[in-house]
């Protein structure tokens, strides 16, 4: 059986592109980076008392997740336009689809932040270093995802470095959301309102660390694809 013969322009045409999607995915990172700051600034004033400064906060993490989405369908409609040359599309969608959840949990995060506010539901004391931590926590896993996809396509063996050191991340913020939803548990139950809305708040937020991690999965696969 004879060899199948690629074309050398075919295989400029996969390097092009496989080129324009990385930046178009670095782009996006550099997006949701700045919704995932804002969310922290904005429980920062949550935990301050700030309500004035939330509001005005969550208008920009809802600014930033809206331009989120439309980097992210661009990225999606990119990829299907050049499905025949591009290898690994389908590894592309899934990163983009799991960062863009990034940004949409903490704009849902900032959002039941700002009714915690605005119905003046007091945070009980532990409850906002608790959940500071928990972000810090999860923001710290988006960092390294965010290394991780910048050093793709210079130096691939580093990044997969980084998507195992997401991962470690990701357990520890596991273990973080354990100690605070139990400490939800235990001193809100008189408040069933303040219970659920700061339970969702911690819940947004380790779902957005369990993206970073999935999305470190499809990279690693792509980083090991580069080795």
């Amino acid at each position: 059986m004879a060899e199948e013969y690629i074309n050398p322009e075919d295989l400029k045409r996969i390097s092009l592109a496989e080129m324009s999607v990385l930046e178009q995915l670095h782009n996006l990172a550099r997006m949701i980076e700045d919704t995932v700051k804002e969310a922290g600034l904005l429980l920062e004033d949550l935990t301050e008392g700030k309500k004035e400064s939330i509001k005005a906060r969550y208008n920009r993490v809802r600014a930033y997740k809206d331009q989120v989405e439309v980097a992210r369908d661009k990225i999606l409609e990119y990829l299907v336009r050049v499905s025949p040359t591009l290898l690994y599309k389908d590894l592309y969608m899934s990163i983009a689809s799991r960062m863009e959840r990034i940004a949409q949990d903490m704009d849902a995060a900032s959002y039941r932040s700002l009714v915690v506010a605005y119905k003046n539901l007091k945070l009980k004391p532990g409850t906002g270093e608790r959940l500071l931590n928990l972000y810090k926590g999860s923001s710290e896993t988006y960092a390294n995802l965010l290394d991780a996809i910048r050093t793709l396509p210079i130096n691939p063996r580093k990044t997969f470095e980084k998507c195992g050191t997401v991962a470690s991340l990701e357990e520890k913020v596991d273990k973080i959301y354990r100690d605070i939803e139990l400490h939800i548990y235990e001193e809100y139950t008189d408040n069933i309102a303040a219970l659920l809305l700061i339970k969702e708040i911690a819940d947004l937020l380790e779902d957005s660390s369990d993206m970073a991690k999935e999305a470190s999965d499809y990279l690693k696969y792509l980083a090991l694809h580069k080795y």
